[in-house]
């Protein structure tokens, strides 16, 4: 990638790696645009876009978690501390932005 942006197989393996990035985002990406339509209010987009974040962020979690040589119950402790965390970010967001 001298001087150039990625181009063929290394295009192809950066989507690859971003893939669940991009994957993540087109909801929230979605309901700011039904937004911006004037479909939805903004805050209630904004709501509903940390809503499906976190959803999100607990689907991959699980998905995550099936490929892990742990124990069942281990595994929903994965899942729950994962989502526990992206909760708490959002919280620790919510007071820092009142």
């Amino acid at each position: 990638m001298h001087g150039h942006g990625p181009r063929g197989h290394e295009l192809v393996a950066a989507l690859r790696s971003s893939g669940q990035i991009l994957q993540a985002s087109a909801a929230p990406v979605v309901l700011l645009a039904a937004a911006a339509a004037g479909l939805l209010e903004p805050a209630t987009a904004l709501q509903l876009s940390t809503g499906v974040t976190v959803l999100v962020l607990a689907l991959f979690a699980v998905l995550a978690a099936r490929r892990t040589p742990l124990s069942w119950w281990r595994r929903v402790l994965l899942v729950v501390a994962l989502v526990g965390l992206g909760a708490l970010v959002i919280v620790v967001k919510l007071l820092a932005h009142g």
